[in-house]
């Protein structure tokens, strides 16, 4: 039959590969125009703001994302299971009030102490006058992020959604970007700009979530509150699980400000914003892995580490391809792309890669150790992997500033593989 329309071009795909085929496609889609115009506006930014400027608003954005994971209290995978177990929409209701009112009153509460700090920092002249912007525009994104829909989205199975509000807030940031900002840009100007973007998307991503305006679902109570703080501590482990790995993997640049320099830490923000661009798409992987490990747990649980293996086998060629292509491409791109100036994030870059690809393979191992039912015992190992990883930062970083990071974070990442490939090899053969 001729096709005269798109609307039957797009019946005849889904007659071929299926509605959830069409779907990944155009997630696929949206995810390379949110990543194409993130790399453009983050490149630009890194250019106009410089590596001192770009490190002032690298440590606040790296304490915003502390404060941030506090604000939520880990629970958004743990939300998402609940969410598809409630009975019927009046229970998704009351529980999105409940998670919602517990999240905001941490916010108001961390806002009002961030808020008491920095002005008595002002007041003894602790914080430079360059810092000002920055940290004044990163107080409404403890809110923002904090107490985003994204979560409810995707136990909706909303994703699409989801991945288009993503795409409109980078291609909104990207634009804003090049109209406005100029080299020499004041540290904490790109910050504003995220807390603009970030607000349209914080209310779209509520409406599409719930069908409902924000004054009808931020609603906040204390009984409500109480009963979010009660389903934290049942999801205890969870939330321990989130903390521990944001502290191994995230709180290098605030140590490189503390311990190094500003600047090393604009440099190391760079590579590791570049380095994001490798681990999206790295996700995909991580993704897909996942449920087939579980999947392969419940067929034969005495072949799952057989299998595991042969997943890793095939994984491992790719990972090294693409170690080489950034070994090679990164002292020739990075100049021509971010500046001279940012000749420092070469190497650290490189790292990070390489760091990013151990953890796309351990992730087939972290996987086993889920399927296992051995939550305590990885949370309890990524503490240990936690502290050790904060003491070697604290002993390099003045002597090997970003590039010192990025090895720490290779490091903790390899570690962590040896220990998922150990517990999963013991529970085959208990």
């Amino acid at each position: 039959m001729p096709i005269r329309s798109f609307a039957g071009l797009s019946q005849l795909v889904k007659d071929r590969i299926g509605s959830y085929g069409v779907r990944g496609a155009e997630m696929m889609i949206w995810r390379v125009v949110g990543l194409a115009a993130s790399a453009v506006g983050s490149i630009w930014a890194a250019r106009c703001l410089g590596p001192e400027n770009l490190g002032i608003s690298g440590v606040v954005m790296s304490v915003v994302a502390l404060v941030t994971l506090v604000v939520t209290l880990g629970l958004d995978n743990a939300c998402i299971r609940t969410v598809k177990g409630a009975l019927d929409d009046a229970n998704v209701e009351e529980f999105v009030r409940t998670i919602v009112s517990v999240r905001t009153l941490v916010a108001l509460a961390f806002v009002i102490i961030c808020g008491v700090a920095v002005a008595a920092a002002i007041w003894a002249g602790t914080i430079h006058s360059s810092w000002w912007l920055a940290i004044a525009a990163a107080f409404p994104l403890i809110y923002l992020q904090g107490n985003s829909a994204l979560w409810l989205l995707q136990a909706k199975e909303l994703q699409l959604i989801q991945y288009r509000l993503i795409a409109g807030q980078s291609v909104f940031m990207a634009a804003v970007y090049l109209a406005f900002l100029r080299p020499g840009a004041p540290a904490g100007s790109d910050i504003l700009v995220q807390a603009i973007a970030l607000t349209g998307m914080f209310c779209f991503a509520w409406r599409f979530a719930t069908g409902l305006n924000l004054k009808g679902v931020l609603k906040v109570s204390i009984t409500s509150a109480r009963a979010g703080f009660r389903y934290a501590n049942n999801e205890r482990w969870a939330v321990a699980i989130t903390f521990v790995v944001y502290f191994y993997t995230a709180f290098s640049l605030p140590l490189i400000g503390l311990r190094s320099t500003v600047p090393e830490a604009g440099r190391f923000r760079a590579a590791a914003n570049l380095s994001q661009s490798v681990a999206a798409v790295l996700l995909i992987y991580t993704t897909i892995i996942y449920p087939r490990v579980l999947a392969w747990h419940q067929e034969a649980p005495e072949e799952l580490f057989d299998r595991q293996i042969q997943a890793a086998r095939l994984l491992l060629p790719w990972l090294i391809v693409t170690l080489i292509c950034a070994a090679i491409g990164a002292p020739l791109l990075i100049p021509v792309v971010l500046g001279k100036q940012y000749l420092g994030s070469v190497w650290p870059f490189v790292v990070l890669v390489g760091a990013k690809l151990v953890l796309t393979l351990s992730s087939v191992f972290v996987a086993g150790v889920r399927a296992h039912r051995r939550d305590r015992m990885l949370c309890l190992c990524l503490i240990g992997v936690m502290l050790c990883s904060i003491g070697l930062n604290w002993i390099i970083l003045p002597y090997y500033g970003a590039l010192g990071a990025a090895c720490v974070s290779m490091f903790s990442e390899c570690v962590v593989l040896v220990m998922c490939v150990c517990f999963c090899l013991q529970s085959v053969e208990s």
